[in-house]
């Protein structure tokens, strides 16, 4: 796309070893599912991979319109919140290894490494996108609005994972289902197994996010 020539270096090399890794792992996934006649994770990986990279491309649209024309703001709104729905899909294939299974003569291993890595791939762009849109949070609303929403939204995102996961809910369902999925997201998804998933995710996704912004503050040259 050609917004991204516009982009600094710094996050097309992001966006690049994303692509990469993301390439890569699908490479190997058909490779290994050819050779095994085993297509299940080919049926599964790829698509959920490409729902975890959704939020890039919506957070690089969010910071376009505020940054670079004099957007509505009910529009931007429509972007930020299309951002938050589609989130919980990228840290959600870490959800995937309990697909793992053995199909000989494959190592049981190869298998784990391969769920590993696409759950990898998605918790990191995941982590990216949640950076940028940290960032722009910060830029325009201050740092201490900006945490506060981002400390809110942790545990949403966990629960909306919780809904995927458990309830078998998909995002657009948000659109195509509103009344089913509130129904069954206040019947269902209110139990102490929604709340274990939701703290636990919360925590996974809220000390990667630490981790990531320390290893972006130990260079001072930040994007």
């Amino acid at each position: 796309m050609p917004f991204l020539l516009l982009l600094p270096l710094r996050r097309l090399r992001v966006l690049l070893v994303l692509a990469g890794l993301a390439a890569g792992l699908t490479a190997i996934l058909f490779v290994r599912c050819f050779a095994l006649r085993d297509w299940w994770y080919a049926l599964m990986l790829p698509w959920n991979l490409f729902l975890a990279f959704v939020p890039i491309p919506l957070t690089l649209w969010a910071e376009r319109l505020a940054l670079f024309y004099q957007t509505p703001k009910l529009k931007l709104a429509a972007v930020v919140a299309a951002w938050a729905l589609f989130f919980p899909n990228a840290p959600y294939l870490v959800t995937d290894v309990m697909h793992l299974h053995w199909v000989p003569p494959m190592p049981l291993w190869f298998d784990a490494t391969l769920l590993f890595g696409f759950a990898l791939t998605g918790l990191l762009s995941g982590l990216v996108s949640l950076y940028w849109m940290h960032r722009l949070g910060r830029h325009f609303l201050g740092p201490k609005r900006a945490d506060a929403l981002l400390a809110a939204y942790l545990p949403v995102a966990a629960w909306g994972i919780f809904l995927g996961r458990e309830l078998r809910w998909n995002t657009w369902d948000v659109l195509l289902r509103p009344h089913h999925l509130v129904w069954d997201a206040l019947t269902r998804g209110t139990s102490l197994k929604a709340l274990a998933m939701t703290v636990e995710f919360s925590v996974l996704i809220g000390f990667s996010y630490l981790a990531i912004l320390a290893l972006i503050h130990l260079n001072p040259r930040q994007d």
